[in-house]
C-alpha cells in the first residue's frame, strides 16, 4: 500500500517585494498570484487524489498578514476535505499569540502543530508524521533534538521548518532558524523529513532530507523549476519525490560581455541582446532578472547603470530588473610600464614574464589574471573572491 502526500512550504502570502526591486504594481501582482499558487497546489493535490496536503513553514509572512489572508486560507484548505493538511508553522509564520494559527477558525481537516517540539500524527495504521512549530520569529532550536523513537513497524516522517547545518554554509545570507544535521534524520528513526526553509528545491536520498523550494521565486537568486512535490511513501518506508513545476514566475540570472561597446546606445544594444537571450519565450512581465555586466570599456565612458536600467526596461518591460556592473577600464599597459611607479614596476615585471611563457603553458593565464586583478587592487577596486 502507498500513501500520497503533496508537500510544499515557504509561500510567504502577503510577502513584501518593493525590497527586492520591484515597482508597486508588479508587487501587488506577485502578492495575488501567490494566492494563485496556493489553489493551483490544492488543484494539483486534489488531481493526484493525495491523501494529505503538508506545509513546511512560512505560509504567510505574519506581519503583513490579516484576517481576510486567514479567511483566505480556512476557506481554500477547508474545501480539502476529507485530505488531511498538517501545517508545521516557520520562522515567518510562528505559532505566536496573536497569529492566524491562533485567531482563526480552522477547519477539522487542517492540523496546525503549535509546539517546538515534534509530536505525532496517525495517518493510517502504519503512517505517522511528527510535526512541530517555531515558538517565535528568533527560534534557533534543534528541531531533531531528543532521543531516537521507540523501535515500531510504522513508518515515521518528520514535518518541520528549519537549516539543515551543512546546507546553510553554502546559502549567503540565510538564517539558521531551526538548524539541524541530516544524518540526524534517520538517527532518530525517520524515513525522511518534510522540511522548508530554503528556496530551491533540493532532495538527499541518503538521509531522506526533502526541501521542496518555494511555489513561486521570490527573490532574483532563486532560479530554476518551482513547485510542489508529489511524495509517494511505501509501507516500507521508501519514498519517491517529483516536482510538479507550477510557476507562473521566473528568476533568472545572466552574465553579459559589453568589451565591444564604445558609446551609451552599443552598450544599450549588448545588454539588450543578452537579456532577450537569457529571457527566451518568458513573460518578461513575469520574470526578476539580474545581469552581470563583464569586459573592458574605454576609459572615457561612464558607466551609469540607473540610465542603463531605463533604456532596457523600455525596450523589455521587466518585472525586476539589477545590473550589476563587473567592468574594467581598457588600459595601455605600454604607458603603465612608463609610470615611475610601483604600478608601473609591477606591470613591467608580470607583463614580462607572461611574455616569456609559451600561449600553451597554463601559467600565463594565472599570470595574465595576476596582471588584472592586481591593477584592480593598486586602484581601489573591489576584487570578489568568485571572480578569482
Amino acid at each position: 500500500m502507498t500513501y500520497t502526500i503533496c508537500h510544499f512550504s515557504d509561500l510567504h502570502l502577503e510577502r513584501s517585494f518593493s525590497r527586492h526591486g520591484s515597482s508597486s504594481t508588479a508587487s501587488r501582482l506577485r502578492r495575488a498570484e501567490l494566492r494563485d499558487a496556493l489553489q493551483a497546489i490544492c488543484a494539483l493535490a486534489q488531481s493526484r487524489n493525495c491523501d494529505a496536503l503538508t506545509i513546511g513553514g512560512d505560509l504567510f509572512d505574519d506581519d503583513n498578514a490579516t484576517v481576510e489572508t486567514g479567511q483566505f486560507l480556512t476557506s481554500l484548505l477547508g474545501s480539502l476535505a476529507p485530505m488531511r493538511v498538517l501545517i508545521a508553522p516557520g520562522n515567518h509564520d510562528p505559532y505566536i499569540n496573536g497569529s492566524l494559527y491562533m485567531t482563526m477558525d480552522w477547519p477539522s481537516n487542517v492540523h496546525i502543530f503549535t509546539a517546538p517540539e515534534l509530536l505525532p500524527i496517525r495517518l493510517t495504521d502504519s503512517l505517522v508524521i511528527w510535526g512541530l512549530a517555531h515558538p517565535d520569529h528568533m527560534w534557533e532550536g534543534n528541531p531533531l533534538a531528543g532521543p531516537p523513537l521507540e523501535p515500531s513497524h510504522d513508518v515515521h516522517l518528520a514535518l518541520f521548518h528549519g537549516a539543515e547545518r551543512a546546507w546553510l554554509a553554502g546559502i549567503e545570507g540565510k538564517s539558521k532558524h531551526g538548524p539541524f544535521t541530516a544524518v540526524d534524520i534517520r538517527r532518530k528513526g525517520f524515513a525522511g523529513a518534510l522540511s522548508g526553509h530554503y528556496h530551491s528545491f533540493r532532495l538527499d536520498a541518503a538521509t531522506g532530507l526533502l526541501y521542496p523550494g518555494t511555489p513561486e521565486p521570490l527573490a532574483v537568486d532563486e532560479t530554476g523549476d518551482h513547485g510542489p512535490v508529489i511524495v509517494t511513501v511505501a509501507d516500507s518506508g521508501e519514498f519517491s519525490c517529483e516536482l510538479v513545476p507550477l510557476q507562473k514566475w521566473h528568476a533568472l540570472e545572466c552574465t553579459v560581455d559589453v568589451t565591444s561597446s564604445n558609446s551609451l546606445a552599443s552598450l544599450a544594444t549588448a545588454v539588450l541582446a543578452g537579456i532577450r537571450e537569457a529571457l527566451g519565450f518568458r513573460d518578461p512581465k513575469r520574470t526578476i532578472l539580474q545581469a552581470d555586466l563583464i569586459g573592458t570599456l574605454p576609459s572615457y565612458m561612464a558607466l551609469d547603470t540607473d540610465v542603463l536600467q531605463q533604456a532596457v526596461l523600455h525596450e523589455v518591460p521587466l518585472a525586476s530588473l539589477t545590473l550589476r556592473t563587473r567592468t574594467q577600464p581598457a588600459l595601455d599597459l605600454d604607458a603603465l610600464m612608463a609610470e615611475h611607479t610601483v604600478r608601473g614596476r609591477f606591470v613591467a615585471a608580470v607583463r614580462s614574464d607572461i611574455e616569456s611563457r609559451d600561449m600553451e603553458d597554463p601559467e600565463r593565464e594565472m599570470l595574465e589574471r595576476s596582471l588584472k586583478y592586481g591593477l584592480n587592487a593598486l586602484q581601489g577596486t573591489e576584487v570578489l573572491h568568485r571572480e578569482i
